[in-house]
């Protein structure tokens, strides 16, 4: 089964990052955005594309002074495309206090999330 997806994460990420300019707090330096999709498995190309487009838009914002002059920070996780992974990842954006995701890519993992 070919998986779904939608390649928007440039959009995406600048959507989030205006939103965290009231989301923020107060303390963190950064600002960490979880970046869910496949680095591994079959389909680990899509997963590369969102990266790069949520790469390029944290790389534009910070060099315009980031969110309230904070970073931002992209942490990839991996779900593999896989419906047994997207509740793992899940939790890991859950448990690491990360407020804000661009992801999951596939439609199987994103359901299971």
């Amino acid at each position: 089964m070919k998986p779904t997806f939608r390649l928007t994460p440039v959009i995406a990420a600048l959507g989030v990052a205006a939103g965290l300019t009231f989301a923020a707090g107060a303390h963190a330096q950064t600002i960490k955005i979880g970046v869910v999709g496949p680095t591994t498995g079959a389909v680990t190309q899509y997963g590369d594309m969102v990266r790069e487009g949520v790469d390029t838009a944290i790389e534009r914002i910070n060099a315009a002074g980031g969110v309230n002059g904070k970073k931002l920070e992209a942490v990839v996780i991996d779900d593999g495309c896989e419906p047994k992974q997207g509740p793992v990842a899940a939790n890991r954006v859950v448990n690491s206090k990360i407020g804000f995701v661009v992801g999951h890519v596939c439609s199987g993992a994103t359901i299971a999330a």
